[in-house]
């Protein structure tokens, strides 16, 4: 008989992996393969480069309704936004610095 633990509800949730990452930092690598771990899940991929972050997105075609394109366009959007405000922040920090 199993052990408890594996008839909890908790465990069966904490076992599908609507999103599933890695993470593949090297200024080397041009290419990779990644892909979503359950049929209703996105698989992402992403590199952190010295001037930019790159995304792989994938997620099966099925009924679901999942659209790695629009996913996409989300994490662009919140990328840029992180973008802004750390750039707004630099140049108070430097408007605001000592001048020699």
């Amino acid at each position: 008989e199993k052990p408890a633990i594996f008839k909890d509800p908790a465990y069966a949730a904490s076992s599908h992996w609507n999103l599933s990452t890695s993470q593949l930092s090297s200024e080397h690598f041009e290419g990779w393969g990644f892909s979503e771990v359950v049929p209703d899940g996105y698989g992402i991929a992403y590199t952190i480069r010295r001037d930019a972050i790159i995304f792989h997105i994938a997620a099966m075609i099925n009924d679901f309704g999942l659209n790695s394109d629009h996913l996409g366009q989300y994490i662009k959007e919140a990328a840029s936004e992180m973008r802004a405000v750390v750039l707004t922040e630099k140049l108070k920090q430097a408007a605001s610095a000592p001048k020699l």
